[in-house]
């Protein structure tokens, strides 16, 4: 097929076949069947699987599909392009059989239930919003702000946040070189609740110890939720920190609050800063009366998101919980992360995890939908930073149990074309072989 590489080798081991014919064309029909290491292309994504064990097998040779009633898969590897996203699976259990053919897109798996058992996810960078390095930038009066329609917003993708609930803490660590104070290092611990996704930041504000409130203010300011320093008198307010808000954020932010999910759009230092980033007019020595560093340490983050909720993944949808279940149970997140470049992590894990995906991306040309995806407990999970931009994640699950499962290896799809599944290559009631001599 034009524009994609398909290509899959394999030892396969039988102890007696069958050969038919159909109106589907010749059929080969093995009663057991056993797969060494095998190893395939589709597109940039590479797979690997060390053993298969296959029951009731069958292949239909004109439309290249096989057949099975059961089978078992050890050592599965999927490698995206450049590896910038693999995935490692230790048992992949399809008790129900499965169906495997070729599709306009590709090679495509289907079955209607199957059990991963010890799965290792791990990637460089954000594999799905992407990040750039932040540093710390002179402060010098301010342009006219850039337009928000040249700063999308990432909490637009956020919105399965706003039914999220628990705690949000962690403490701010901000180094000034202060006029006539000189270097000033001020520590300000934060507790908030977390409740319908929001926080409340003037209950923060309120919360600053005497010295710390002195100095620092948070609050809204120009269309913003910010932290701001300055030196009363002294010196005037300027920026540390700050996040973009939406129309229904701003409209929120009028009662004290702001979603959770706002929290992703963040600058550090005032406009100037973010336009000096832009153009990559950074200055190396920062001058007297400005931010030296910021850091954000023990972040101890815990949520549950027990009201269904959806988001979107590239062209893909994930769908968390449903009517019988919650989406995420007892996730908790602990560590720190800093600015100029300096690495940081958070670690954490979720309780349980309960998922429907619709076409999401696994890197590469490779995508997967399922009706239901129930996860076990996800111990560890890890994010890496280079400063405040995402560097990898990493996570294992002990099982994840999945109902209609479709894997797609293929061509990645041409900006601007409609996905389409072949309707032929639905999860099928598989019926028992009858071997023919």
């Amino acid at each position: 097929m034009q524009g994609m590489s398909t290509r899959v080798s394999a030892d396969v081991t039988v102890q007696n076949f069958g050969l038919s014919a159909g109106d589907d064309g010749l059929r080969l029909e093995f009663p057991e069947a056993r797969l060494g290491p095998m190893a395939g292309e589709a597109g940039e994504t590479r797979w690997t699987i060390a053993g298969t064990e296959l029951a009731g097998l069958r292949a239909r040779l004109r439309t290249g599909h096989w057949q099975a009633e059961r089978g078992r898969a050890t050592g599965l590897t999927l490698r995206g392009p450049g590896d910038a996203v693999t995935a490692e699976i230790a048992e992949v259990e399809l008790p129900d059989g499965f169906l495997i053919a070729r599709s306009p897109e590709g090679v495509e798996l289907v079955a209607p239930t199957a059990t991963l058992r010890g799965v290792a996810i791990s990637s460089r960078g954000a594999p799905t919003v992407p990040e750039q390095p932040i540093e710390i930038a002179v402060e010098e009066p301010a342009p006219p702000p850039v337009p928000a329609e040249e700063q999308p917003l990432r909490q637009h993708r956020l919105r399965f946040l706003d039914a999220v609930v628990g705690e949000l803490g962690l403490t701010v660590k901000v180094q000034l070189d202060l006029p006539v104070l000189g270097i000033r290092t001020l520590d300000q611990t934060i507790k908030v609740p977390i409740e319908r996704g929001a926080i409340d930041f003037r209950k923060l504000d309120k919360s600053l110890d005497w010295l710390e409130g002195t100095f620092l203010d948070i609050g809204m300011h120009e269309g913003r939720l910010a932290i701001r320093w300055g030196v009363p008198i002294v010196a005037p307010q300027r920026e540390i920190l700050s996040w973009s808000l939406d129309d229904e954020a701003r409209t929120l932010a009028k009662f004290d609050k702001v979603p959770l999910r706002s929290l992703a759009d963040f600058r550090v230092g005032g406009a100037k800063a973010a336009a000096d980033r832009r153009s990559g007019k950074i200055d190396a020595k920062p001058k007297k009366g400005v931010l030296r560093s910021l850091v954000l340490d023990d972040i101890l983050v815990k949520l549950s998101l027990t009201v269904p909720r959806s988001v979107a993944i590239g062209d893909g949808h994930v769908l968390f919980g449903g009517d019988d279940a919650a989406g995420i149970v007892d996730l908790k997140i602990a560590g720190a992360v800093g600015d100029g470049g300096r690495a940081g992590a958070l670690r954490g894990s979720i309780g349980a995890l309960d998922l429907t995906l619709a076409d999401v991306s696994l890197g590469g040309a490779a995508r997967v939908s399922a009706d239901r995806i129930r996860l076990g407990q996800l111990d560890p999970i890890e994010v890496q930073f280079e400063g405040f931009a995402i560097a990898g994640l990493s996570t294992t699950i002990a099982e994840i149990s999945v109902t209609n499962l479709r894997l797609l290896l293929g061509r990645a799809p041409q900006p601007g074309a409609t996905t389409q599944s072949m309707p032929a290559i639905v999860a099928p009631a598989v019926s028992k072989p009858t071997p023919s001599s």
